[in-house]
């Protein structure tokens, strides 16, 4: 296309020209922006939706396995108290007794894994306990429970054990003297 304008008015024509069309451009790319923005609000909701569902759902599958495992101690505590009663003298430490005074002490944040008992020949016992505990808190309470506790005495505890703060592996070990009336 042949234009007969003056070289001045060519040059103010094709300004004005490049400022509409970056005025366009930037309209368009803010209509895009503003659109994106809109259109991510239903995924954004989609996602913390989910992340609501799958805690709720974390939430019950951690309460329903406490309390499986809850179950499946106290049936193997009752099958322990029904074979130590048929088994043991009179006047004898019952391990049956050890483990209810201990699963009363057992606090939320504490899980047994093992537990040794051994009788002595003087009429004391030994446990040992390991486990897991949540946190160091959690794992002092128990320790001084168990150490406030008449039942048990000598109650140590490896300084390791406290070195982590959470998810902390611990081994016990105590002694109990009970008295020939216990």
């Amino acid at each position: 296309m042949f234009s007969f304008l003056p070289l001045q008015y060519k040059k103010l024509v094709g300004r004005e020209y490049a400022l509409r069309f970056s005025a366009v451009a930037f309209l368009a790319v803010s209509i895009l922006g503003v659109l994106a923005i809109l259109l991510l609000i239903p995924y954004v909701s989609f996602v913390n939706s989910q992340d609501a569902i799958s805690a709720a759902r974390l939430a019950s599958l951690s309460s329903s396995s406490e309390t499986v495992q809850a179950q499946s101690f106290r049936a193997s505590l009752n099958t322990l108290r029904a074979e130590s009663t048929r088994l043991a003298p009179p006047q004898a430490v019952l391990p049956y007794e050890l483990v209810t005074t201990l699963d009363s002490l057992v606090t939320s944040g504490i899980q047994l894994t093992a537990l040794k008992y051994t009788l002595n020949s003087d009429g004391s016992a030994s446990l040992s306990l390991s486990g897991m505990a949540t946190t160091r808190e959690s794992l002092q309470a128990f320790v001084a429970s168990l150490q406030a506790a008449p039942d048990f005495t000598g109650v140590s505890v490896p300084v390791s054990d406290f070195a982590q703060d959470k998810d902390i592996d611990f081994n016990l070990q105590m002694t109990i003297l009970y008295e020939p009336s216990h």
